[in-house]
């Protein structure tokens, strides 16, 4: 039996990585057979004519190399309509066995391939309750599998007894997909500098966006910190020199369904977390145990302020975030359902 996994992206989209990419390797070392094809289902889509032609007919050739016996893995393999009717129609002539993974609500989008995706798979896994909601509606053998890491790999953050100082504010992701969410954290800085309080915000993943780099570094009395872009491979270094790890989210339907996977790598790293209890954050973060959940600015702020001001309680609440991480979000939990599902 081979796994063969059509993605979304490559290994520098993080949905891709973590959920096929990474998943693909930690599957080998229980001897499943595991393939990436490419190219990447999202990049045939961003690929003019002509050569458009040559990428499906690449990723044809990879999907007729499904044989008898083999499973289709399909993670977030929705972007592209030529794709989409060959998958389709492979799978309604050789009846492969098909799972259909995906990490956001990506039926706000596209409900039409999602939906029919979902109802046709065998196995649907997602990536948070609000999408497991949405899924169970189409097809009962819907699973929620959580966005997996593997940062437990590297040694937890230590904090010194005493801060020494600013106090560290960090943010990771693709910050021009994220835009609308970190202009919750503006007023935010901008009243912890009214008050004096001295803070560091690093932010990682601006790509270059003027708009945002501009919103925070036009803040006076917060020192700033903006890095287009860290190798995923060491980002988990860059986290550990955080204090807190941010997660701010707007309450939309895309939000809700969205995985916790910022804050997944924060706690994972032995850092505590302070999110908005939108979507998956929720279920991650205990609040005050190993995270914050706060609503409004002045929530944000008056919590900002009481870390800032226990600092000693960090490390406690860092161990409490990693353990909280080890017991349900990392690969070697995950995959023990993963292969039950694949019949492994």
């Amino acid at each position: 039996m081979m796994i063969h996994f059509f993605t979304k992206g490559d290994e520098t989209i993080p949905s891709s990585r973590q959920r096929a990419h990474l998943l693909a390797t930690e599957l080998q070392k229980f001897q499943v057979d595991t393939i990436i094809h490419t190219p990447p289902i999202a990049v045939i889509s961003q690929t003019p004519w002509p050569k458009k032609l040559e990428l499906i007919r690449k990723i044809s050739k990879g999907l007729f190399q499904v044989k008898k016996g083999d499973i289709l893995f399909l993670q977030r393999a929705i972007y592209n309509k030529y794709f989409f009717a060959l998958v389709v129609l492979h799978h309604l002539i050789f009846k492969n066995k098909m799972i259909f993974d995906f990490d956001d609500a990506i039926y706000l989008h596209s409900p039409f391939k999602t939906k029919l995706l979902t109802k046709m798979a065998d196995i649907v896994i997602v990536g948070s309750h609000e999408l497991q909601q949405w899924a169970v509606q189409y097809n009962k053998h819907t699973y929620l599998i959580p966005t997996c890491t593997y940062f437990t790999n590297f040694p937890q953050k230590k904090y010194a007894p005493e801060k020494q100082g600013a106090f560290i504010l960090g943010w990771t992701g693709n910050a021009p997909a994220h835009r609308e969410n970190l202009m919750l954290l503006v007023p935010v800085m901008q009243e912890l500098a009214r008050r004096g309080v001295p803070i560091r915000f690093v932010l990682i993943g601006a790509q270059g966006d003027k708009a945002i780099t501009d919103a925070f570094t036009s803040i006076s009395g917060i020192e700033t910190e903006i890095i287009d872009w860290v190798d995923p491979e060491k980002i988990q270094e860059r986290i550990q020199t955080f204090d807190v790890g941010l997660m701010p989210l707007t309450d939309t339907p895309w939000n809700r369904g969205k995985c916790a996977l910022k804050v997944v790598e924060y706690m994972a790293c032995g850092v505590p977390a302070i999110a908005s209890p939108v979507g998956e954050n929720a279920y991650v973060i205990k609040n005050g145990v190993n995270g914050f959940l706060p609503t409004t600015t002045q929530d944000w702020v008056s919590v900002i302020e009481k870390i800032n001001a226990n600092y000693q309680t960090l490390q406690t609440m860092g161990t409490q975030a990693r353990t909280t991480i080890e017991a349900s979000y990392v690969y070697g939990v995950q995959l023990v359902h993963i292969l039950d599902l694949i019949g492994k």
